[in-house]
């Protein structure tokens, strides 16, 4: 790999990545605005879940991830994320309906 393929897999231009670490070489975090209005969130257990899957699989996973600058694992770990998100978030949307729907019907019954 030479440089040139290098400097295109930075996340930004390589002048600004050492003027950042120049800055943080010399100045603290907590030195930035609003340093002390955040509050710490622990992060969440992490677990390791194996499959399987065929080589046409892995290599379209790569290519998908590589699309995105992801690492293969790093973008099925967003893929599954935002999956399970979603439905969570249709299912509670769902009960919320179905609660809305139960409180009109029973209003109607009581008038």
């Amino acid at each position: 790999m030479n440089n040139k393929d290098q400097d295109e897999q930075l996340p930004m231009p390589e002048e600004q990545l050492e003027a950042l670490a120049e800055y943080y070489d010399t100045h603290s975090g907590a030195d930035e605005p609003h340093a002390e209005e955040g509050e710490w969130v622990e992060p969440p257990t992490m677990v390791t879940v194996s499959i399987r899957v065929t080589e046409r699989t892995r290599d379209a996973l790569d290519r998908q991830a590589a699309e995105h600058g992801m690492r293969r694992t790093a973008y099925i770990r967003q893929a599954l994320e935002d999956l399970t998100s979603s439905k969570r978030d249709h299912d509670e949307s769902l009960e919320k309906r179905v609660e809305r729907l139960e409180a009109a019907l029973y209003r109607n019954r009581a008038a």
